[in-house]
């Protein structure tokens, strides 16, 4: 992905003797991943295990 991307936030507050505040905010964008890329599920805790009698 190429280009960047600028957001500005105006909030209002009546707190702190403030009327208006101002922050910076970094928003990351990143594809969602493929098949091959996500990992594969992870067993609960909540579910038992699969045993096999011994010989």
């Amino acid at each position: 992905m190429a280009g960047l991307y600028s957001l500005g936030v105006s909030v209002f507050s009546d707190q702190g003797g403030r009327k208006y505040m101002e922050d910076v905010t970094q928003i990351v964008v990143e594809p969602e991943p493929t098949a091959e890329e996500k990992p594969s599920p992870r067993r609960s805790l909540s579910q038992p295990l699969s045993l096999r009698p011994s010989p």
